[in-house]
């Protein structure tokens, strides 16, 4: 999700492009280019739909799409928020749970069953095999701008964008505390790799200077990966430990291999808004929020052909 020091520059670009323009073709794909198989991007066309759509997540069956509402006031409790549940193809089942208030919901994540989701605030907890709330729990420090959600070993991350925190909720006491990372601006994306026990975080700040983090959630201690900074929102990883992040400023999406520490662009034509993705390993495609199209991608991740 985008920070609020920039959304005065978002207002001025949609009210000169407007909200449900076409989407612009793309380009075609190169070596480690993610496309579908027709060498473009496939567009869930759903204007009436998709208001201001921010972040994605699945439990395997379906796929959970936030909106934050037809006003874009991410940090107005307005109560027009709210999530729609897709299928894997891209047809909208309708809404999770209509009963629950929601006013600028953002980023989400699923657990047994549970979909927990930020909301500018508070953290709202939902049943999704029931479609009703279970709880909300209010942040204890102040925040206005509670963005992503990830789960990790019985805990939740979530990112705070607007005081630089990331804070730990356990689920099991339903407990907040301050993950405390020295030098964190600004967070916003995060993805837990349960492999190496490490959170991968991305920064929103105010201007384009956002960096992907490699964060030991037990210490605190955070390692910048790659050299590429910019408007960082949204952040996975691939079965082969690429880092894919996409980036407001550029509106692309970006790629970092572990392994051997290469940095890409997906060479496509600019993204409007490109917000908190979702990669869907069995498939093996990518998920996007086109926020300020309000829009959603899906993009077919193509294998690397190394020259």
């Amino acid at each position: 999700m985008f920070s609020m020091n920039r959304l005065l520059i978002l207002l001025v670009f949609l009210a000169q492009a407007g909200c449900g323009q076409e989407p612009a073709q793309t380009g075609k794909p190169g070596n480690d280019s993610i496309a579908s198989g027709n060498g473009k991007e496939e567009f869930i066309r759903a204007k009436t739909e998709f208001r201001s759509p921010e972040s994605v997540c699945s439990d395997g069956k379906f796929f959970y799409v936030s909106n934050v509402g037809g006003k874009l006031a991410p940090s107005e409790k307005d109560g027009d928020g709210y999530i729609l549940r897709l299928e894997r193809e891209g047809s909208i089942v309708g809404k999770v749970a209509e009963g629950v208030a929601l006013h600028a919901p953002k980023g989400m994540a699923i657990a047994n069953g549970i979909l927990y989701v930020s909301d500018i605030d508070r953290l709202v907890a939902i049943d999704l095999d029931r479609d009703m709330l279970l709880f909300d729990s209010e942040c204890p420090e102040r925040t206005v701008f509670l963005n992503d959600v990830e789960t990790g070993d019985g805990l939740l991350y979530i990112s705070a964008t607007d005081i630089s925190r990331i804070f730990t909720f356990d689920l099991k006491t339903k407990t907040w505390s301050a993950l405390q990372v020295d030098g964190l601006t600004s967070p916003n994306g995060l993805y837990y790799d349960r492999d190496s026990s490490m959170l991968y975080c991305v920064e929103y700040p105010a201007t384009p200077t956002g960096r992907l983090l490699r964060i030991n959630p037990v210490t605190g201690r955070g390692q910048t990966g790659g050299t590429f900074r910019g408007s960082l929102d949204g952040v996975s990883m691939t079965e082969n430990r690429k880092i894919i992040f996409s980036d407001w400023e550029s509106g692309s999406i970006r790629t970092l291999d572990l392994v051997t520490a290469v940095e890409s662009a997906i060479p496509f034509q600019k993204l409007g808004g490109p917000a908190d993705l979702y990669y869907d390993r069995e498939e093996k495609v990518v998920w996007i929020p086109r926020m300020i199209e309000n829009q959603l991608a899906k993009i077919q991740l193509m294998p690397t052909t190394e020259k």
